[in-house]
């Protein structure tokens, strides 16, 4: 069993390593430092419930003392259980949020690959400029600039 576990916390750390780098690939350039705080503050709160969750089905799976070194056959079978149905609870959970993440960014992947398989739109498409260095950087001033006339 404690096989098991070790298999799932290394590939917890290799998944969550990928999706941080994800995240991180996505973001503009000047927003990573709040993506990779976004992404720590993340796997700090989803470690946080899952401790949550297996310490209260354990406690309420477990009777006596899980720190005492002489457990009863009956104890074992307990803990067993325990740890059997918070593992099942935890997977559940992921499974539904990875669920409702895939519904929720579906709408939006399917109208983006209609658009690039070649719909046809109602206005014509001008060519992309090409982006210069200064882009970025010029309209940040500009948009500083306004701010500032506003304020």
């Amino acid at each position: 069993m404690a096989a098991a576990l070790v298999l799932v916390a290394a590939g917890m750390r290799v998944v969550g390593a990928a999706a941080g780098v994800n995240v991180l690939n996505g973001l503009p350039r000047n927003r990573t430092s709040t993506g990779a705080a976004l992404v720590d503050t993340a796997a700090e709160v989803t470690a946080a419930v899952g401790v949550a969750v297996v310490g209260t089905v354990l406690a309420a799976v477990f009777v006596g003392n899980v720190t005492a070194g002489n457990w009863s056959p009956e104890q074992t079978e307990q803990f067993r259980e325990a740890v059997t149905v918070s593992g099942t609870v935890l997977t559940l959970v992921s499974a539904g949020l990875v669920g409702w993440a895939i519904r929720r960014t579906r709408p939006a992947v399917e109208a983006s690959g209609e658009q690039q398989a070649g719909a046809p739109s109602a206005e014509p498409s001008e060519p992309a400029k090409p982006s210069e260095p200064g882009d970025r950087a010029e309209a940040t001033e500009a948009t500083e600039a306004s701010a500032t006339r506003t304020a």
